[in-house]
This record gives C-alpha cells, structure tokens and sequence, in this order.
C-alpha cells in the first residue's frame, strides 16, 4: 500500500513533491496539501496530477477509480484535502459536505489583534464573488450563507495563535471573516494586509546577504486546516508543515 502521493512542482515539473496520506479508506484518500499549491485547478493541481497517474502502479494500489475532489482550500493554504475513489463515494461525501455535515479547523497565525480573547468571535456575514475581481466581497443582497467561528489560543512571540472552526468553506471565507472579525492573518495580502516577517527580522546574527534568505521565509498564508471531522464521526488530523514549525519556533524567541 502506498503511502504517498507524488505530484509535480509548479515552478519546478521536475522536481516531485510528496505528499503523504493521512487517512485512507475503501472511501478516500486524504493528504496534506503544501502552500502555493492548487487543490483542482490548474494543470499542476493536486486533483489533475492524480488523474494522469492513475495507470500507475502506486496510485492503482491505493484504489482509485474516478478520483475527484470533496472541497477545496485556497492556494495560498495548507491542510486536510480529500480525494474520493469513486463517482459513488464522491457523490456520498459531497451530499455531506453541501448538507453541512463536516466541521473544519484551521490553525491561524495572525498580527497582533485588539480582539477580545476571551470571548469567541463568531462572523455569520454572507459571502459573494466580485463580479470583475478574483475576490470576494460581504453582501447581503447576494452573498450565500457562510459562518466562521475564531478562538483565541495563545501568544505566540508578537503574533497571535487562533483557530477558526466552520462547516461550510465559500471562497476565501477564513481570511475574508477573519478581516471583519479584526483579525489579520499573516501572509494575506489580499484582505488582512498582514506580512510575515522576515528571518533578519526574527533570528539573531541572521546573514541578510545569505543566498537562501527568501527560500527560508514561510511562503503561503499562515492558515493551516489542521482538523477535519466527516459525517460519519471519521475525525482526521494533519500536523503544522515543517516550515510553519520552524517560523513558528522563531516568532516565539523573537
């Protein structure tokens, strides 16, 4: 049985990433899906890459027939992604999610905030699309229903550690509620405006002419969808990526 998935890297088609499974049942496949990475769209999307390889010994081990994808996460996040097997468990799993039947948790690291802690903040705004711009925007006239609830978990450096907890996921839904909930996550360029820091700005001594200095910064939205429960009870978890931990390690002692 295989454990990993390998897929191509956008910038790089030669160079594979792996990705490792999760969870896997008769019913799907789970993997932790990197940063900067798409979950459906795209020639290099996660969903796309597996179709290409279903002939493949490692992918035919794993038992897929008609992979296909229950909800994505947006490129710029990390976490929890599900590859059903078959049209039967995809359309099984998607009645569930569309019923509002899954619960998500995203881990969140965000700029210093002014929100109360020890209260949680919940942001039931409805959602639309921008009808010019790859964005979306709160309207009441034709947003659909969305709900976001954000939980303060600790300080972590001069940064702040939340989680965010939903049933649903519109379209940038967790960094567009966590804005009007006065919370800006770091590396969301879009609607918190909140930069990661640099390591010059977080590790003592740190060379600023060191080749790898950009390589080194966490690239992606601090937002990592740590917990998923399915319908069923199923709960699966996926830890911080490697990265985030580093950063994460450095923002603490900064």
């Amino acid at each position: 049985m295989s454990d990993q998935i390998h897929i191509r890297h956008p910038s790089d088609p030669h160079k594979l990433i792996k990705l490792p499974i999760i969870y896997d049942d008769d019913r799907c496949v789970a993997v932790t899906k990197p940063a900067k990475i798409s979950c459906k769209i795209g020639e290099f999307s996660i969903l796309q890459q597996v179709c290409e390889n279903l002939k493949k010994p490692y992918v035919q081990n794993l038992g897929f027939e008609h992979p296909d994808i229950i909800y994505s996460i947006e490129d710029g996040m990390s976490g929890i992604i599900i590859l059903a097997k078959n049209r039967e468990s995809a359309k099984v799993l998607k009645n569930a999610y569309g019923s509002y039947l899954f619960d998500f948790i995203f881990d969140l690291f965000c700029a210093q905030s002014t929100c109360d802690r020890e209260s949680e903040l919940v942001c039931s705004l409805p959602i639309a699309q921008h009808t010019s711009k790859e964005i979306t925007l709160i309207s009441a006239k034709t947003g659909k229903k969305s709900c976001t609830s954000f939980n303060f978990i600790e300080n972590v450096g001069k940064c702040e550690h939340w989680q965010a907890k939903c049933s649903y996921l519109r379209r940038d839904q967790i960094c567009l509620h966590a804005h009007e909930s006065w919370l800006a996550i770091l590396g969301d360029g879009v609607y918190g405006n909140a930069k990661i820091p640099l390591f010059t700005d977080l590790k003592r001594n740190f060379k600023a002419n060191r080749k790898a200095n950009n390589e080194s910064s966490y690239s992606g939205i601090m937002a990592h969808l740590s917990t998923l429960k399915l319908h069923d009870g199923t709960v699966i978890r996926s830890e911080l990526p490697k990265k985030m931990r580093v950063f994460m390690r450095l923002l603490a002692n900064s």
